[in-house]
Parts: C-alpha cells; structure tokens; sequence
C-alpha cells in the first residue's frame, strides 16, 4: 500500500480525508474532482434535521465509474468531513473508489 507524502494538514488549508491510492494506478495521471456542483450537492433535509440529502448530477455516476478506470481521481469538498464520509460511503456502494479524499481546514 502506498503511503502519502504530506502532512494530513497542509499549508494550503487543506486537510486530507482518506488516502487509499490503489497500485495499480500508480502510474496514471490524477484528476482532482471538487464534490460541489460538478459531482452533486448534499442539502439539508429540513432545518431541525441533521439528516442531508445527497443529489448527484445527471450521469455523474457513469462518469467517476469511466474517470476511475483509466486515472488516479482524488476528491476535494468544503462539506464536513462528516458529510464527506457520507458522500464516500454511497460512491463506494456505486463502485467508485476514489484514491485519496481532501476538505478544507
């Protein structure tokens, strides 16, 4: 298993999620995919709830399934890493493995 190089925390206000590069990937370029807006977006299911919501765009499914095959892909977000984890969680089940997940500090 590869390691990360960097501090979990970087200097540039970033703090890293998950790191699980898969080897076999290991030579492929990295596409850095920001959640918001370009993936979906996770909304509150009301305002006295802590439950969110979480809407993909139209073919973002397909899309990562495509992106991961041929490239290393890391996700960066501004949502919590609580949010995170459950935006991970359902693109684990849809078979998208993402090698490494970063949020804002």
């Amino acid at each position: 298993m590869l390691k990360p190089r960097t501090d979990r925390v970087y200097q540039f206000k970033s703090r890293r999620f998950d790191f699980a590069r898969r080897p076999q990937q290991h030579d492929k370029m990295l596409v850095i995919i920001h959640f918001e807006g370009v993936i979906g977006d996770v909304f509150k299911k009301s305002l006295s709830d802590e439950g969110v919501q979480l809407v993909l765009r139209h073919g973002a499914i397909e899309g990562l399934k495509e992106i991961c095959k041929n490239f290393q892909i890391a996700l960066y977000s501004f949502l919590s890493e609580k949010t995170i984890k459950f935006i991970v969680e359902h693109l684990l089940q849809e078979d998208i493995v993402f090698d490494g997940v970063y949020t804002r500090v």
